[in-house]
């Protein structure tokens, strides 16, 4: 006779309480409303099983800062603060996305992950391309090389055009910086 598969006879470690798919889904409503208050679209990824991993896109003109969303977030689910030192920590993620763990009670907490906003996106982009110039910089003291030069500024008022043009231009400072000989 077979038997369904169990911690037990599996040997995979069971995380959270059969329910929790069902609270953290109870949740969603309440979490898409502050969401949408503060600018944000929510989503949700992942398995909804040990955790309920969640994904805030900017969507209007002017979002809240991250602090404001998760403290409405916490006082919506009454929840007063951490009660490990795990939680409410700040991650930094690929793609600039920042990660935050809030316990939701019961053994459950929330992955929520912010995407940047156009503004954040230049900023990085801005600090990476200084990077790339330290390193243009370093490089021109230690060879006697011709430094690389960089392409015509693009001069536009468009965020999302000047993001793209400085995201091609720092990986084509990064491309040439990697094929210059030792």
């Amino acid at each position: 006779m077979l038997t369904a598969p169990t911690p037990e006879n599996t040997g995979k470690i069971q995380h959270g309480k059969r329910w929790m798919p069902i609270m953290y889904v109870t949740y969603f409503g309440i979490l898409q409303a502050i969401a949408q208050q503060h600018g944000y679209a929510l989503a949700v990824h992942g398995s909804v099983v040990r955790d309920f991993d969640l994904v805030m896109v900017p969507f209007a003109p002017k979002v809240s800062p991250h602090d404001f969303v998760l403290e409405d977030i916490r006082q919506a689910i009454g929840n007063t603060g951490p009660t490990s030192e795990v939680f409410d920590q700040v991650g930094q993620d690929c793609h600039g996305r920042t990660l935050y763990a809030i316990e939701c009670g019961s053994g459950g907490y929330f992955d929520i992950c912010f995407t940047p906003t156009v503004e954040q996106v230049l900023a990085l982009i801005e600090t990476d391309a200084r990077r790339a110039k330290e390193i243009q910089h370093i490089l021109k003291q230690t060879s006697s090389d011709e430094p690389i030069q960089p392409q015509q500024v693009v001069a536009d008022d468009d965020p999302v055009k000047q993001a793209s043009y400085h995201y091609k231009e720092y990986m084509r400072l990064m491309a040439t910086l990697w094929e210059k000989p030792k």
